[in-house]
């Protein structure tokens, strides 16, 4: 799968706890929405504020600055500093930090694509369940690249494995893209530490409710049944 990759992003947007309301106007990256959308805006926003690897407001240049040190694969999400989308993936790669910019569409997040493939694109309710998507995408893909012997194959080897990629605009190279861990923005409280390890024994969200645990905590899990 290939990810269109955005020129860099303008510098000044505003917070998206403002620009919720202003994308029911419709715009090239966020289609025109209805009362029901901007709830569903609200609902998708709060759960990003849940994960901890919400940055808010930060530019590219910023975001490049705070994954330098970090390994491939890490990646946060930040507020676009397109007016004309409300979230941007940054994502650590072999050949340094590139972005992404998140579309709404019709009640659903994905990431911005080349029009050739624009309909075959995973998109999700929430912003977290999109990531989420993509980083077991990226376990997955690593998981190929074992051999029986447990060593791992080369690139050469496993090209045309499906890996999704960055392709830039002019289309002459593109990014093996990996979104593997979050760079939190603060440190996670210990409830929530504990529900991302529980989530990740659960795969499934209904297992959620055979646990032998009172409601309230069902409820909690099931607020955010993500592991990261």
């Amino acid at each position: 799968m290939r990810i269109h990759m955005p020129p860099r992003e303008m510098n000044g947007a505003p917070h998206p706890r403002h620009q919720v309301r202003r994308v029911a106007e419709g715009s090239s990256g966020t289609a025109r929405t209805s009362q029901d959308d901007i709830e569903r805006l609200r609902s998708a926003l709060n759960t990003l504020y849940t994960s901890g690897w919400y940055h808010g407001a930060m530019t590219y240049k910023d975001a490049k600055k705070k994954l330098r040190e970090t390994d491939n694969g890490t990646f946060l999400i930040r507020d676009s500093s397109d007016a004309n989308y409300l979230f941007a993936l940054s994502v650590k790669t072999p050949r340094g930090t590139t972005s992404v910019r998140i579309e709404y569409d019709q009640g659903k997040f994905s990431l911005d694509s080349d029009d050739a493939i624009k309909s075959n694109v995973p998109s999700f309710d929430c912003v977290v369940g999109l990531i989420n998507h993509y980083i077991e995408l990226s376990k997955a893909e690593e998981a190929k690249s074992i051999d029986s012997n447990g060593n791992k194959e080369s690139k050469k080897r496993r090209k045309g494995s499906g890996q999704f990629v960055w392709l830039e605009p002019s289309g002459r190279k593109d990014t093996e893209a990996a979104i593997k861990k979050p760079l939190r923005s603060d440190v996670p409280s210990l409830q929530h530490l504990c529900r991302c390890t529980i989530n990740s024994q659960l795969k499934e969200q209904g297992k959620i409710l055979t646990l032998d645990l009172p409601g309230k905590l069902k409820s909690y899990l099931m607020d955010y049944p993500f592991d990261q």
